[in-house]
C-alpha cells in the first residue's frame, strides 16, 4: 500500500448491477474521501462504467457467496489512512460531508472507529423499530419512514481489521481484538434499497441461503440465529421462523425484539393466542416497545375483547402519538363498533399519506381474519366504512 496522508478516507465499496442508484451514491459522497474503490462482483448492466465515470478505481471480484472475502479484498486496494464503507444504494447528505472529514482530522493520531446509524427507509411501518420521517433530511428522505441500524463504517486501514461473516458481515470482532474503541457518530447514512421490493425479496432469499450455511457452521451462534429468523420470516416461512425464533430467545431470553417477531410469526399463522403471550413477554421485558403493544392489541382482536383492544391502542398513541400503524388499526376499530364517521375520516386521511398503499391490503387482511374467527358483524362494517372512505369494494 502507498504512504497515505494522516487524514486520508479511502471509500469502500462492492457492488453488482447497481446502475440505478451508484451514481448519485458516489456524488454523495466524493467531496468528503480522497479515494473510490469501487468492486463489481459480475454486474451486467452499466455499474462498472457509472464508477469508472465518476472516478473511482475499479476492480473485479468472482463472486463465491462470501460477502466479507469481497469487503476484505476491497480494503487490500485501498490507499488511505482511514476505510469508509458505503454501499451502492446508500447515500451521504451534503451537509455531512464536513463533519465526516472532521472526524478523519481529528482522530488522526487515535486508534479508533466510529459506527454510523443508517435509516434504512420503508414504506412497511409495521416492522420493528420503524420511526416516521421529519423532514430533517428533506433531500434524502423516502418512503414513510426509517428503519435504524447501525454498524462500523469508518476504521483505520490496518490489515489486521479485515470483515468477519459470509452474510452481514462486519469488522467489529476484528477491533475487539486489537482493543480498538468503537466511538459513535451522529452522521446518518441513507439507504434505499428496502423500497425496491424486487431487489429486496432476492437479497432476502440469498441471506436466507448463506444464512443457512452460517449457522449450520455455529448452531448456537445467537447472532446467526437471529438472522436466519429475520430472513425466514420475511420470505413468509413462519412455520420455521416460528421455531427459529424460540431457538433464539432460549439463547438470548433478554431480547424483546425476539419476542415481538416471535408474536407477529404467530398471528401470521392465526394463532392468536400464543401471539397475544408472546407480545406480552415483550412488553414485560420493555414495556414501552410501540410494537409489542400493537401485536398484543392485534392478537387481542382475535382471541379476546375488542374493546380492550381500543384501549390498549389509545394508551400506545399517548405514549408514540405519531405511530401510523397504530393509528390505523384504531380507526378499523372504531368501525366495528359503529363509530363510522370517525373510522371513515381516519381511513379517509390515511389514503393521502405516504402509508395509503398499504391500507386497502391491511383492510383485507381484516375483514378475512374477522370472518375467520366468527366475527361476521364486524368484518362487515369494516367493508361498509371501507367502501365510504373511497378505498374499494375488494374488501
Amino acid at each position: 500500500m502507498m504512504h497515505a496522508c494522516p487524514d486520508s478516507i479511502s471509500l469502500c465499496m462492492i457492488v453488482k448491477n447497481e446502475q440505478a442508484q451508484l451514481a448519485r451514491c458516489l456524488a454523495s459522497v466524493r467531496p468528503a474521501v480522497d479515494e473510490l474503490i469501487v468492486v463489481d462482483t459480475g454486474s451486467t448492466d452499466r455499474t462498472r462504467a457509472i464508477a469508472a465515470a465518476h472516478g473511482a478505481r475499479v476492480f473485479d471480484f468472482i463472486w463465491g457467496d462470501d460477502y466479507a472475502d469481497a469487503r476484505n479484498f476491497s480494503l487490500t486496494k485501498a490507499a488511505g489512512e482511514w476505510i469508509f464503507v458505503l454501499d451502492g444504494d446508500e447515500v451521504l447528505a451534503s451537509r455531512d460531508r464536513a463533519r465526516l472529514r472532521k472526524i478523519a482530522n481529528q482522530a488522526c493520531h487515535r486508534q479508533s472507529a466510529y459506527s454510523f446509524v443508517t435509516r434504512n427507509y420503508t414504506f412497511d411501518a409495521h416492522q420493528v423499530g420503524w420511526i416516521a420521517n421529519k423532514g430533517a433530511y428533506p433531500l434524502e428522505e423516502a418512503g414513510s419512514g426509517w428503519i435504524p441500524t447501525a454498524k462500523v463504517r469508518l476504521f483505520p486501514n490496518d490489515s489486521n481489521i479485515r470483515f468477519s461473516y459470509p452474510v452481514h458481515e462486519v469488522v467489529e470482532p476484528a477491533l475487539l481484538r486489537k482493543g480498538i474503541p468503537i466511538r459513535s457518530c451522529s452522521v446518518p447514512i441513507h439507504h434505499y434499497g428496502p423500497l425496491n421490493a424486487q431487489k429486496i425479496n432476492a437479497k432476502n432469499r440469498h441471506y436466507y441461503r448463506i444464512g443457512l450455511t452460517k449457522l449450520a457452521a455455529g448452531r448456537h451462534n445467537p447472532a446467526a440465529l437471529h438472522e436466519l429468523a429475520v430472513q425466514a420470516g420475511n420470505l413468509g416461512r413462519f412455520d420455521e421462523a416460528i421455531q427459529l425464533w424460540r431457538q433464539s430467545i432460549s439463547l438470548q431470553p433478554g431480547r424483546a425484539d425476539a419476542y415481538v417477531h416471535l408474536s407477529t410469526a404467530y398471528f401470521q399463522q392465526a394463532e392468536y393466542e400464543l401471539g397475544k403471550r408472546a407480545a406480552r413477554a415483550a412488553l414485560n421485558l420493555a414495556p414501552e416497545m410501540k410494537e409489542a403493544q400493537y401485536n398484543r392489541a392485534l392478537c387481542e382482536i382475535f382471541v379476546g375483547d375488542m374493546s380492550f383492544a381500543v384501549k390498549l391502542l389509545e394508551e400506545l398513541l399517548q405514549i408514540h402519538p405519531a405511530f401510523e400503524p397504530a393509528q390505523c388499526l384504531l380507526a378499523m376499530l372504531r368501525c366495528c363498533a359503529s363509530e363510522n364517521d370517525a373510522g371513515v375520516q381516519t381511513l379517509t386521511e390515511f389514503l393521502q399519506t405516504a402509508l395509503g398503499a398499504g391500507v386497502t391490503p391491511t383492510l383485507l387482511d381484516l375483514v378475512q381474519r374477522l370472518t375467520g374467527v366468527g366475527r361476521h358483524r364486524a368484518a362487515c362494517r369494516v367493508r361498509q366504512v371501507a367502501v365510504q372512505a373511497g378505498i374499494g369494494t375488494a374488501t
